[in-house]
């Protein structure tokens, strides 16, 4: 990495930072992006070179694999390796991993706290779990064959994504509420594997079956 970009990656991540921290003392929508600019000692201009809008400043970190990474965990997966076995898998591995996302990291704590308080950030995570599952329906509808738009490739990839907000969303709130990810993870794992053997049973076999990738 040249030093101009690593200049600009030191840029980016203080206007994170100094965002993440204004918005959760005072939040999100009662912090301007001229508050944001001048607690970061930048311009106002500066921040807007970087995120195109206020709610970019609280997804920017999260945002690949927050759309693309059930998608990528489809095509990725190992020879003889089923979409849902795939999924199930990368979910496992990132509950094990302690991924923020799967909130068993208290390191996502602000975040998720930013989020559930503020409805236009509410508004933004549902929009963003719309683009999500429109990857993975793609990647999906690539299995089978189809087309992106195909019906059973979108209801396979909303029940998946269902499945993972709702155990997500146990996971925040009880680490939220001050119990640890140690603490959670027996559970989390547990209720994972749980919800996905339903998944097996009601999806169809091309998603399910064993097969070559």
């Amino acid at each position: 990495m040249s030093l101009r970009e690593r200049k600009k990656q030191q840029t980016r991540q203080q206007i994170i930072t100094t965002a993440l921290r204004l918005f959760e003392r005072h939040g999100f929508e009662h912090v301007s992006l001229q508050d944001v600019a001048a607690s970061a000692n930048v311009s106002k201009m500066t921040v807007f070179n970087y995120f195109a809008a206020k709610e970019d400043l609280v997804f920017y970190e999260w945002r690949d694999q927050f759309i693309n990474g059930p998608a990528r965990a489809v095509r990725e997966r190992r020879p003889g390796e089923s979409a849902l076995a795939a999924l199930e898998r990368s979910f496992l591995d990132r509950l094990a991993e302690r991924d923020p996302l799967t909130g068993l990291n208290e390191i996502a704590v602000p975040f998720f706290r930013i989020v559930m308080a503020s409805p236009t950030l509410m508004r933004r995570q549902i929009e963003l779990f719309s683009l999500a599952e429109d990857a993975l329906a793609e990647a999906l509808a690539e299995i089978a064959g189809t087309d992106a738009r195909d019906v059973t490739a979108i209801a396979t990839a909303g029940c998946v994504l269902a499945i993972e907000r709702a155990l997500i969303s146990e996971n925040c709130r009880r680490l939220i509420a001050g119990e640890s990810p140690d603490d959670i993870y027996p559970d989390a794992v547990r209720k994972a594997k749980e919800n996905f053997r339903i998944l097996y049973k009601g999806l169809p076999d091309i998603y399910t079956t064993p097969r070559s990738a």
